[in-house]
């Protein structure tokens, strides 16, 4: 019987003792919801997806010959909503969310190709500012368009971005993207 007493004492120290581990600090996450359902290159979302083709001029593995080159940059865009949109409003701020989908690399935030491997090029996406941005990562908000007149066009660029010995090729890829809005 004493037994059963000090092996219950022994198993309810055990639960009540304190963590070994102690917290670090504590992570907070911020968003919102919006009614904003502005047309996206004139499609309604949600009623499929809105893709986008973007095409890149072919360019000689000499036009990137060290690693950390870049070449053949593309500006595409976005244009939201349009004039007499109402599902638009006025002074909402938007911006486009690249995700990291498939071809998205961790290490480097670029895109990988999506038809090969080891292509020795990855693709890097800027904001119109032409800073670099990290593909799924959250500071791509930074550059964000006020809409105006129920519309808003959003400017975006890709290059290749050399990372190792180049093969011949085709290239591509993708990326998911959200176009994202705040009041």
């Amino acid at each position: 019987m004493n037994l059963k007493i000090i092996a219950a004492g022994l198993i309810s120290a055990a639960i009540a003792a304190p963590s070994a581990f102690a917290s670090t600090g504590v992570v907070n996450f911020n968003g919102g919801i919006t009614s904003s359902t502005c047309k996206v290159d004139g499609q309604d979302p949600g009623a499929g997806p809105i893709n986008k083709n973007v095409t890149m001029p072919w360019v000689r593995a000499s036009d990137m010959a060290s690693v950390g080159d870049t070449a053949a940059k593309t500006t595409f865009r976005f244009v939201i909503g349009g004039p007499g949109d109402a599902s638009c409003p006025n002074g909402t701020k938007v911006y486009a969310f690249f995700e990291a989908g498939s071809y998205g690399s961790v290490e480097t935030g670029r895109l990988r190709a999506s038809n090969r491997d080891n292509a020795g090029v990855e693709f890097q996406l800027y904001d119109k500012n032409n800073k670099a941005i990290i593909v799924g990562d959250g500071s791509q908000g930074d550059v964000k368009e006020t809409i105006v007149n129920n519309t808003a066009t959003l400017f975006y660029s890709v290059a290749y971005y050399r990372v190792a010995s180049i093969s011949n090729g085709a290239l591509q890829s993708q990326t998911p993207y959200v176009i994202s809005f705040e009041p």
